[in-house]
């Protein structure tokens, strides 16, 4: 169990205590805002980000996690709300 700090269409970061293993494979679920369902996904430990000296500084200690076997609509769902979201931030409306 962990915090979600980041999210593309890639995968997560998500802030971790207990670190798992490089390569070590799981399953995530978490609420995209305005979705009506949970979004469930196979991952993949793909990088991380120990506690001190070796942490990069603007995030909390946790790993990247990479999405693996996505359908195609829940490829969809993260572009659209990752563009959402990034419109949001630069004001086009577009």
């Amino acid at each position: 169990r962990g915090s979600l700090c980041n999210l593309s269409v890639l995968g997560v970061y998500m802030a971790l205590e207990d670190m798992p293993a490089m390569g070590a494979h799981g399953r995530i679920s978490f609420q995209l805002p305005g979705a009506t369902e949970e979004f469930r996904a196979d991952v993949r430990v793909c990088w991380q980000n120990p506690e001190f000296p070796a942490r990069a500084h603007a995030l909390p200690p946790g790993c990247g996690l990479c999405f693996e076997n996505l359908e195609a609509r829940q490829e969809e769902l993260l572009r659209s709300f990752v563009s959402d979201y990034q419109r949001a931030l630069t004001g086009t409306g577009r």
